[in-house]
């Protein structure tokens, strides 16, 4: 876990960073973000979700962690940091990129009362209490393969009223972009305070510096057109 807060000694309202598939987990461009919400006065905490299991984040592209699975991450981190003195238990949000996108909104699926939480025997009481958003950059909402199951919110939908963005490019080739085009509209008609933007002739990962590859690059425009809306979105939630 890494924890980067503003000056003084909070409590803070505190925002979760979860990493994309692929080694390294740790890049640039989580640093960048992290930097980026500190300098907005809120406390940005890392989870190395590959580490913590003493698995490689490469494996997060099989079987070795499905986003499904990894949603319990969610619900301890959150405990966990209730417990930090530098933390507002009362204001987190979500930001997560691509496997951790999904992550973020299996988590919303399987939250109580729904449930299950995959691999948590007993789901920490509060929840996800205090929870007030969730980014999530470019999810796959990806269906079954092969009978497994690799993510619950593409056929799952989540009650909770907690607002959602969803980011994601036209030119991108990790995902299946019409999957979770249909989720936000089953959102839309269940009532969800979500929010869709697509951006044409943009690639994976347009957001921030994770190395650059054909596939997968920061765009400068809208980069900085996404951090307006989630600027705009914490400062909403977090009043």
């Amino acid at each position: 876990m890494k924890v980067r807060t503003p000056t003084g000694d909070g409590p803070f309202p505190t925002v979760v960073i979860l990493h994309g598939a692929n080694d390294p987990t740790w890049r640039t461009g989580y640093s960048d973000w992290m930097d980026w919400l500190v300098a907005r006065g809120y406390a940005a905490v890392f989870i190395d979700s590959a580490a913590a299991r003493g698995v490689s984040a490469d494996a997060m592209m099989g079987p070795g962690l499905m986003p499904s699975e990894r949603a319990a991450d969610v619900f301890i981190a959150l405990d966990i940091l209730r417990k930090k003195p530098f933390v507002d238990k009362s204001r987190f949000a979500l930001i997560g990129m691509s496997h951790g996108g999904d992550t973020a909104l299996d988590a919303l699926v399987q939250a109580p009362p729904a449930g299950p939480v995959k691999g948590l025997t007993a789901v920490p009481p509060l929840g996800l209490s205090g929870l007030k958003a969730v980014a999530a950059f470019y999810p796959g909402c990806r269906k079954p393969v092969m009978g497994v199951r690799v993510t619950e919110v593409y056929d799952r939908a989540w009650t909770q009223n907690i607002p959602v963005v969803i980011f994601q490019g036209s030119n991108d080739t990790y995902v299946d972009i019409p999957l979770c085009q249909a989720v936000v509209k089953r959102q839309e008609a269940k009532g969800t305070p979500i929010q869709y933007y697509f951006y044409k002739g943009e690639p994976h990962c347009f957001d921030a510096d994770y190395g650059d590859g054909p596939d997968c690059y920061r765009s400068s425009a809208p980069a900085a057109d996404a951090r307006t809306k989630v600027e705009r979105l914490l400062s909403q939630v977090f009043q």
